[in-house]
């Protein structure tokens, strides 16, 4: 697999992107990108509509990126977790709860493009291999976008267990309440429903429509044109780098909650460095970063204190494309 040239592929739950990497200079070609064909934008299908749909999305960047070079090995960032044997074994921000698992999705595209080998890797842990700082290193990389997920790299390599499991903090429980906001795998008081993009949205719009006055103050309301039902992410973003209080307030539940998973984690396996990288995390900025650092490390014991290094990723977008083409052309996966 060790090619210096890989077509590369970020499937989210937002967007598909790809994009060419050239191993020789560590440099992308043009990215080129398409919705997402997943669960939320096309409620109807099933899972074998879904997939079918994204596969020709693929097939089409692809066509679009490698006319010159059909056989190109391929390296998809997949936004779930995938097993021992490359399968995916689950995708709540694409395919919700859909699907039958595992599925074999380097088989089926190898099918799809004969001579073109595929690998198939979790996307965080695609984008961790673009921070590693040495095959010793130890430190997570977390993604707060879509919905939440991290990869703990170990000695230079994603720590997971035995099936692939590891690394799916967003679906870790912090609200047992039987009316906690629903979670996209269908579970409900998740870390994902509270403090990712589509789960601070959620619970935003539900403490607009609840407590009307207050939002009506916020610059959402006065200068953005927002009601509680057109709440969006930008719009929470902006107004937060503004310091507006009902906004800041909400990006603060966010954080406390990531920050305290955080915690459990420094505690249980020591880690010390954590990088954040996704659309919400890097729209929130440094302040966003300081928060769940603060969260963090005011959860922790007194030996912890000084322990946590909490920042942001590169804002450019392309962590999982870039890392999945470094962890293609040197041989990593």
């Amino acid at each position: 697999m060790a090619s210096a040239r890989q077509l590369v592929f970020d499937v989210g739950g937002t967007q598909l992107r790809a994009a060419i990497y050239d191993g020789a200079n560590d440099t992308l070609s043009e990215v080129l990108s398409v919705e997402a064909p997943s669960f939320v934008k096309h409620p109807g299908l099933s899972w074998d509509e879904l997939r079918g749909r994204l596969v020709g999305e693929m097939t089409a960047l692809r066509a679009c990126l490698d006319a010159a070079e059909p056989a190109l090995p391929v390296v998809i960032a997949f936004p779930g977790p995938v097993d021992g044997e490359r399968r995916v074994v689950a995708a709540p921000t694409l395919w919700g709860a859909l699907g039958a698992y595992p599925h074999a999705l380097e088989t089926e595209l190898e099918l799809e493009w004969p001579g073109s080998p595929v690998r198939v890797l979790n996307d965080v842990s695609a984008a961790g291999y673009r921070y590693l700082r040495g095959l010793d290193d130890h430190f997570c990389v977390v993604t707060v976008s879509t919905g939440i997920g991290n990869k703990v790299f170990v000695g230079g390599r994603p720590l997971v267990g035995p099936h692939g499991k590891g690394g799916e903090i967003g679906h870790l429980q912090i609200d047992p309440s039987p009316t906690a906001a629903s979670c996209d795998c269908g579970g409900r008081g998740h870390l994902g429903a509270i403090a990712s993009g589509r789960g601070l949205v959620a619970r935003a719009k539900e403490c607009a429509s609840r407590e009307p006055e207050s939002f009506r103050r916020s610059i959402l309301a006065t200068e953005l044109g927002h009601s509680p039902l057109t709440v969006s992410a930008e719009a929470l973003a902006i107004a937060f780098g503004r310091h507006d209080a009902w906004a800041t307030d909400r990006v603060t539940e966010a954080a406390t909650a990531l920050g305290a998973v955080l915690a459990g984690m420094h505690l249980a396996i020591g880690t010390e460095r954590f990088v954040l990288i996704g659309g919400l995390a890097v729209g929130l900025g440094a302040p966003f970063s300081a928060a769940v650092s603060l969260a963090a490390a005011s959860r922790c014991w007194v030996g912890s204190k000084g322990g946590f290094d909490v920042t942001l990723g590169a804002s450019d977008g392309r962590c999982a494309l870039v890392g999945a083409g470094r962890a293609g052309a040197r041989g990593w996966i």
